[in-house]
């Protein structure tokens, strides 16, 4: 039972991020405690359906590693080690779009916003349910948690995730062509369970009374970078394939390592092949502790919250923010193509957008156009002056 729920979780899970999992893939490795996948491609169609602004060149993933201990599930934590994330996005090809295609994003936008508002609308009807139905459930809890519900806590509590090696980049051309690229890179991502002082520890046992979960989370090296002569990636990707970009973009990442062994180096650049001036947000590891409450509440001598969270800066010489005029100004170009693919979208997928030519001798109808410009134009006005009032 426990290895059918696992199977059907980790399926709906990594479907969503992986390309190519499903039930007959995962079933071999859930059922002998190992699943390991190497060299697996990201699901960009799932990515597009988020209906974002830009391109996905490449997605991958180096490997991706599955333990579950199934014979001491009671005593031993199920580990998650994922290494070598990479995904390269550039701005979106505007010569791809037509009025089918804009019409479809539209109403692919309309249709996540009505299933947002039923889902929320349907989770506060749940809601108002259970807490009519409050004192009942208390009583009753202990009795319906089986030996499924406690092991599914017991794997909960005491997972541990690993990520190693994640870069983000996106690449754009200025005003003169010329390639320029931002991103985001983490050395590592750990998540561990631990004791109240949190002290990390091999496994947590809780007894019926215990409410709260402590973990600890540490991120090493997380910068934000923008590069103002950055290499052609997105077009390397397209002509060799996403694995002949794989090792340029893990030589961006600031190690951990290799910063520590380089501080006393006064001319190093933390070892990346980026100079000092491309970091937004330099280098810097952190440490977030959080406790989970199980029964937020309020009483008279304070709140009781769902959520705990603490920061704790690791790096001795501290961070620093930069934004400089070139980067403030290729940040705006980004903006702007954003906003740019959005109108254009909008323009192109209008319903009342008219179907025919705007020149006469085209057989067009350039009156009807003058209309539908005129209409965007007032009907964009008053949505703004809404916005305004409401505002203020």
């Amino acid at each position: 039972m426990a290895k059918k729920l696992l199977l059907d979780s980790l399926t709906k899970a990594l479907g969503g991020i992986v390309e190519g999992i499903n039930e007959e893939n995962l079933k071999l490795g859930i059922w002998s405690g190992k699943v390991v996948l190497k060299n697996v491609a990201l699901n960009i169609d799932a990515l597009k359906e988020k209906d974002l602004p830009i391109n996905i060149y490449s997605g991958s993933i180096e490997s991706l590693e599955l333990f579950i201990p199934w014979s001491s599930l009671a005593s031993e934590p199920v580990k998650v080690k994922i290494n070598g994330v990479y995904l390269l996005a550039g701005p979106y090809n505007k010569k791809q779009l037509n009025q089918l295609s804009c019409q479809e994003r539209l109403y692919d936008k309309k249709k996540s916003i009505l299933n947002k508002n039923d889902i929320e609308h349907l989770a506060g009807l749940i809601k108002n349910d259970n807490d009519k139905n409050t004192n009942e459930q208390e009583k009753n809890t202990e009795k319906d948690k089986g030996w499924a519900a406690s092991l599914i806590m017991k794997i909960v509590d005491n997972i541990q995730i690993t990520i190693e090696s994640l870069h983000i980049r996106y690449e754009q051309k200025d005003a003169f062509g010329k390639i320029f690229a931002c991103g985001i890179t983490i050395d590592s991502f750990i998540i561990r369970s631990t004791d109240s002082k949190y002290n990390e520890i091999d496994f947590v046992i809780r007894n019926k009374t215990e409410t709260k979960l402590y973990k600890k989370a540490t991120l090493f090296k997380l910068s934000i970078y923008l590069d103002d002569s950055a290499e052609d990636l997105c077009l390397q990707a397209q002509e060799y394939g996403g694995n002949s970009i794989r090792e340029k973009m893990s030589k961006l990442i600031a190690r951990n390592d290799q910063i520590s062994a380089s501080t006393s180096s006064s001319t190093s650049n933390h070892q990346t092949g980026l100079p000092e001036e491309c970091y937004i947000l330099s280098p810097m590891s952190i440490q977030v502790c959080g406790i989970r409450n199980e029964k937020p509440s309020k009483t008279l001598y304070g709140e009781n919250p769902a959520i705990i969270l603490s920061l704790k800066l690791l790096d001795r010489k501290g961070y620093e923010i930069t934004l400089r005029q070139k980067v403030y100004h290729k940040l705006l170009l980004i903006l702007q193509s954003f906003n740019d693919l959005n109108e254009r979208v909008y323009i192109l997928g209008h319903p009342s957008r008219p179907i025919v030519p705007i020149l006469k001798k085209e057989n067009g109808n350039p009156t009807l156009w003058f209309q539908f410009i005129t209409n965007l134009i007032i009907s964009s006005s008053s949505s703004s002056s809404s916005q305004n009032n409401q505002q203020n």
